[in-house]
């Protein structure tokens, strides 16, 4: 039995996901039904493969939280059990933001205190663990299916695990934090921005939510530098340098995400695609000559 049944409804839409390459939806099953009283509301299923990677727990506690805070959707009905949630839909409203909405200082800033908000509104029983500890999580899980991984697997790994020793003794006091590098998960319209979606919300340092979405707005044409000093409140060039090591990792942790769903669902050519994408992008960061700088900060 869903949630869903307990709502006098009309219909229901489904919403097909988009995992490459944004990942839009594709942690869970999401339909849009419409209510016998002509409104409508957001069914979101936790998708049986992001179990893998997420806690249904965490995932309804953290949208419950930001419900109450005003900082996401209003859950009318929710089950820890399944991750199961009923949410306000706002699609009449507000819509998903893509990378070009922060070419725009102020909407950046709005960025910049909405995850600040996060951080220090919301507190709910969750994992304490860095993206590192994600990957290695990860890495259990896809064993020995080698033909699933590149070839060059063992040396990214290697380049990362480096990254995390560099890191080790630079973090600073956890919070929790959203820890979703992807704008796809920001809903905004002219005056409000909310987040959604917390498969992968996590206690940890405020550098690593900032790093993974830093390294997502890197690809605007504005300086990195600047994008952190917005995100981050300020310019601190050690803490800029430990920033960007989480979001260089961010991109194993990803692509190994898109192999274990790979695997779980083969021939689904969105999860293979979703994860060289990002095994492309972590090849080029690890080549960069600018990597060094950042280790080297």
């Amino acid at each position: 039995m869903s949630l869903i049944d307990t709502f006098e409804t009309q219909s229901v839409e489904e919403i097909p996901p988009l995992a490459s390459p944004s990942w839009w939806g594709a942690d869970s099953i999401r339909r849009r039904v419409r209510l016998a009283d002509g409104g409508s509301v957001l069914l979101r299923q936790m998708h049986p493969d992001a179990r893998a990677y997420a806690s249904p727990a965490v995932v309804v506690a953290a949208a419950r939280a930001a419900s109450e805070s005003g900082l996401g959707p209003r859950v009318l009905a929710s089950d820890a059990a399944t991750g199961e949630l009923v949410l306000e839909d706002l699609s009449d409203r507000m819509r998903t933001a893509t990378i070009d909405d922060f070419l725009d200082g102020a909407a950046l800033q709005r960025l910049a205190d909405l995850l600040g908000r996060i951080r220090a509104e919301i507190t709910v029983p969750a994992p304490a663990a860095t993206v590192f500890d994600d990957i290695r999580g990860l890495q259990r899980l896809i064993g020995s299916a080698a033909p699933a991984l590149p070839r060059d697997i063992a040396w990214m790994a290697a380049r990362v695990a480096d990254l995390e020793a560099w890191v080790e003794g630079r973090t600073g006091e956890r919070r929790f934090c959203h820890n979703v590098g992807d704008v796809s998960n920001i809903l905004l319209s002219d005056d409000r921005m909310v987040a959604v979606d917390w498969d992968l919300a996590r206690w940890a340092d405020p550098l690593q939510d900032i790093g993974l979405m830093l390294d997502e707005l890197a690809y605007l044409p504005l300086e990195p530098e600047d994008v952190f000093t917005t995100l981050h409140q300020g310019w601190d060039p050690v803490a800029y340098a430990t920033a960007r090591a989480f979001g260089i990792a961010e991109h194993l942790r990803q692509g190994l995400i898109g192999v274990v769903r790979d695997l779980r669902e083969p021939g689904t050519i969105e999860y293979s695609k979703f994860a060289d994408w990002h095994f492309l992008h972590l090849r080029e960061a690890l080549l960069d000559r600018r990597h060094d700088g950042y280790v080297a900060a």
